[in-house]
């Protein structure tokens, strides 16, 4: 997979005025795009498809494949979670302190974030 838009990402209603001004949103990037757009559908069998535009930019195409991928990672996040507990907590034991290697650093952020969201 090639590279995505690095992140935190977040969800966030699309408050806009109206749906001319959605409109007009979506004909610039059309506009401004070379013909290769990207997304993602989930057609609902009791209604119609759920549609997310990942953009037209250089990074669209991984961005959709990583959201597609979404619906397996949650339901491998919580024993992923309980995993990397237990490496940072493994690891944190054999050195004897809190370890601040980057790996052991994103860890604790990433189930602080995990610890957050479900409070």
């Amino acid at each position: 997979m090639s590279a995505h838009t690095p992140g935190v990402w977040t969800a966030h209603p699309l408050r806009l005025v109206d749906k001319q001004e959605m409109k007009e949103y979506v004909a610039r990037c059309i506009d401004a795009g070379d013909g290769n757009f990207w997304g993602v559908i989930c057609q609902k069998p009791d209604g119609p498809a759920d549609v997310c535009h990942t953009g037209n930019g250089s990074d669209s195409a991984a961005n959709a494949r990583l959201i597609a991928l979404a619906p397996e990672m949650a339901v491998i996040a919580p024993e992923m979670a309980v995993m990397l507990a237990d490496y940072v907590l493994l690891h944190d034991e054999a050195i004897g302190s809190e370890c601040e290697c980057m790996h052991c650093v994103g860890a604790r952020a990433i189930l602080e974030k995990l610890e957050a969201d479900h409070e």
